[in-house]
């Protein structure tokens, strides 16, 4: 069993995190108004839903995304669908569906997977734990060598991150408020393109959680 191939009754191949979702927000993880759009989420192996680091209100959230969830469940009776955990704060959100075999699990590049450690704690936590991203600040080299039981190797594997590049960081405040004449947020100026010395990065911003998140983008 290759490092990227997790058993046959789950994934043939681990999707690179670069490739894994597609949104026109341009943000690497679900917000509200991507959950009324379902062709995003969808490729060959399932719906896959990485959720969002940060909740400042995180229940009216859940409660639509399960709402998505099970429709989706109820509409594709043979499909599966993938949660992205990317907080701690997510664990207890994955009891919700303990029981159905069809919502399964991935860690990513939020939740810290730096030990085999933590791996071992979010798999006895989560149920279906299907297959992590490393720690992300570590060089790849590290990624491709991190070390995990047997026990997990067969259910738990790593996947690679492709050219995925997390945005450096979030923020809540905003902005765009910030700025002379800002005006309404009808008039928001997102997303911008900033400038220091020779490099270039893109601040996005998008409703979450009921707040209103900036995310800086390094642009390559």
């Amino acid at each position: 069993e290759s490092p990227h191939e997790i058993q046959a009754d789950q994934m043939e191949i681990l999707p690179p995190r670069d490739r894994l979702y597609t949104s026109s927000s341009g943000i690497p993880f679900v917000t509200e108004d991507d959950l009324s759009n379902p062709a995003l989420f969808s490729n060959t192996s399932g719906i896959f839903l990485p959720l969002p680091p940060v909740l400042f209100r995180p229940e009216p959230f859940f409660e639509k995304l399960e709402e998505f969830i099970r429709t989706q469940l109820q509409e594709t009776p043979n499909g599966r669908i993938y949660l992205g955990l990317n907080n701690i704060g997510h664990l207890p959100f994955t009891w919700r569906f303990h029981e159905e075999e069809r919502v399964r699990f991935f860690v990513d590049y939020g939740l810290y997977m730096a030990n085999r450690f933590a791996i071992r704690m979010v798999k006895d936590l989560v149920p279906r734990l299907d297959f992590y991203y490393p720690w992300i600040e570590e060089p790849s080299s590290v990624q491709n060598e991190l070390p995990h039981p047997q026990s997990l190797s067969r259910t738990c594997s790593a996947a690679p991150y492709g050219e995925f590049l997390p945005p450096l960081f979030m923020g809540r405040a905003c902005v765009h408020r910030s700025l002379p004449n800002s005006g309404s947020c009808v008039s928001c100026s997102m997303p911008m393109i900033l400038r220091q010395g020779k490099r270039k990065f893109l601040l996005r911003s998008v409703k979450v959680g009921g707040s209103c998140l900036n995310l800086l983008f390094q642009i390559p």
